[in-house]
């Protein structure tokens, strides 16, 4: 199960969002393992952030409007972006593969991709110069589940997990 919390403070510090995420996650699941106060985060030799001395994952994300994170028992990786005009042509042609590039139609197709390409990057380490490298549709080993974060956005987390339960902080 992934529990995904979401809130529309942009000026939540990302220390504070983890710390919140952790308390409501707690009283959900009954977890009482942790104190949500005392928890650090490190990062790997790839930068990914993880919690010491915690055995559950989380990926952060935000954009315009909304912040989220996602917490897991397993690795985990999120992303979301506002839907927008932009010149989705010339960047799909520059971070996707070509079949992904052929499915891009307009602004709401290409963020699809792009947010599981993010997802997907940051549940690897593997960072955007990877994005060229790999077809989100193609990709077996992991479940890709579209987030409900709200009317237009697009939201994707990647891991061994495919439920989700949602909150708002």
């Amino acid at each position: 199960m992934m529990y995904v919390f979401t809130t529309r403070d942009e000026s939540l510090p990302t220390d504070e969002l983890i710390r919140r995420a952790l308390k409501l996650y707690a009283a959900q699941t009954g977890a009482e393992n942790f104190d949500a106060e005392r928890v650090r985060v490190l990062k790997n030799a790839n930068g990914k952030p993880y919690f010491e001395n915690l055995e559950l994952y989380f990926s952060v994300a935000h954009t315009r409007g909304l912040k989220l994170i996602v917490l897991s028992h397993y690795l985990v990786g999120a992303d979301v972006e506002k839907i927008r005009e932009i010149d989705f042509r010339r960047i799909a042609d520059r971070f996707f593969t070509h079949g992904e590039a052929l499915k891009v139609k307009a602004a709401r197709s290409f963020f699809q991709i792009w947010t599981m390409k993010e997802a997907y990057s940051k549940y690897t380490s593997y960072g955007l110069a990877s994005f060229p490298t790999f077809d989100v549709r193609k990709t077996k080993d992991v479940y890709f589940t579209k987030l409900d974060v709200g009317r237009g956005y697009s939201a994707h987390a990647v891991g061994l997990d495919k439920d989700a339960v949602y909150a708002e902080l």
